[in-house]
């Protein structure tokens, strides 16, 4: 593996969490239980998912 390779990886990751931060219910964390958050992290990434493939 090249030294690039690692960075792109990482870069994709990043990228998610910070579209994931779009969320204001998930920049400040409201939810008493974690599942809850979870849950809200899943719903965040499923919306993303969705929106990226109507564009």
């Amino acid at each position: 593996m090249a030294v690039g390779d690692g960075y792109k990886q990482r870069w994709k990751i990043e990228r998610c969490f910070a579209w994931m931060d779009n969320n204001r219910r998930l920049v400040v964390r409201y939810e008493r239980y974690i599942q809850n958050y979870k849950a809200f992290c899943i719903l965040s990434l499923i919306l993303l998912c969705v929106n990226r493939l109507l564009k």
